[in-house]
């Protein structure tokens, strides 16, 4: 997906003086059930940004900034859609967490609880604080999941959960707090192998690590992978000593969600304790829409070029690979730069 630039303190609390800006990347997951059809879960930034609702280009033209935006498997299809209709049939549903007008209408959206409701009706200009246009909205029909009164529902942790093919393969979750209607996708890749496809439940590794049940390990080696070169080497344990300034240095989350763009604080922060069970458990691999700690070895696996990264690979061999070892606590290395 994209690449971001974007003013932490908008979306993080505490400031850290040396982690003013979040680089970061915008991921899309595809979901493909041998007999069901594909899910694509989240779409990262539209390609044309540029053309959102003046509420949102005013953002995007000060603060936040975007180094690039990558041709996804959607984008790419969009292009082809000139052509020829059939290469969206490929896709059955858009799981959406933002509005992204380039797909057809044929293509059924689906967003979680109360969404329809907070969705900004009128769109601009007929309402010119609104964040969407209303072309944006016309036709468009979102489906919004009911994860009360529905025979696929069910809990997982504490989250209400969705049995979307209806075989246990892939779920999706009740997660309230960041936005209204919020949703994760689970996605059971092996009889005992999961993904957690976080999206916004968090903006950052550090919500939600290290915690009480998943503390930073006593003998953790230094970190083999930073953003920052010069700081290749860390022991994770002095990094959160000098930022964490709790009793318990290394089960505390460094972060909390900043109110800017949370739709909910408390029902945030409960969000973050059960996203913190699910990434405690070792057969879940958990990615949040903007992890760019992990993003290095998703594109390079020692040396190579990585098997993970669509359309050349895939995730489903993440726990025979040792990938949640690799990645889980390389987000510290955003920190080195203070110290």
């Amino acid at each position: 997906g994209a690449r971001l630039d974007l003013p932490a303190e908008q979306f993080l609390s505490p400031n850290i003086d040396g982690h003013e800006r979040l680089r970061i990347p915008s991921y899309s997951f595809l979901i493909t059930h041998p007999s069901k059809g594909r899910v694509l879960f989240d779409l990262s930034l539209r390609k044309d940004f540029q053309n959102l609702a003046p509420v949102m280009t005013n953002l995007w033209g000060g603060e936040w900034k975007c180094l690039r935006t990558c041709p996804t498997y959607w984008s790419r299809m969009e292009l082809n859609y000139t052509k020829s209709n059939r290469y969206f049939g490929l896709i059955n549903t858009l799981i959406i967490l933002g509005i992204h007008p380039n797909f057809p209408a044929t293509r059924s959206w689906l967003s979680g609880r109360d969404s329809r409701r907070h969705i900004p009706t009128p769109g601009y200009p007929d309402n010119p604080e609104s964040p969407v246009k209303s072309a944006d909205l016309k036709g468009r029909r979102v489906n919004e999941l009911d994860f009360d009164n529905s025979k696929e529902s069910i809990s997982i942790g504490r989250f209400k959960a969705f049995d979307w093919f209806e075989d246990g393969s892939f779920y999706l979750l009740d997660v309230p707090g960041h936005s209204a209607g919020l949703i994760c996708g689970f996605a059971r890749v092996k009889p005992d192998s999961f993904i957690l496809m976080g999206g916004d439940c968090a903006h950052h590794p550090g919500e939600f690590r290290p915690s009480n049940i998943a503390p930073v390990p006593k003998d953790l080696i230094p970190l083999h992978v930073a953003v920052h070169a010069k700081q290749a080497s860390v022991c994770p344990g002095s990094i959160t000593e000098k930022i964490n300034k709790k009793s318990d240095i290394e089960r505390s989350p460094i972060y909390k969600a900043a109110a800017m763009f949370t739709h909910d604080i408390d029902k945030c922060q409960w969000s973050i304790q059960g996203i913190q069970e699910l990434d405690a458990c070792q057969n879940v691999l958990e990615i949040i829409a903007h992890d760019g700690g992990i993003l290095p070895v998703l594109q390079q696996a020692n040396g190579k070029e990585s098997s993970f990264l669509f359309p050349k690979g895939e995730l489903t061999e993440w726990q025979h690979n040792e990938f949640k070892e690799a990645v889980k606590w390389v987000f510290l290395s955003d920190l080195a730069i203070l110290f």
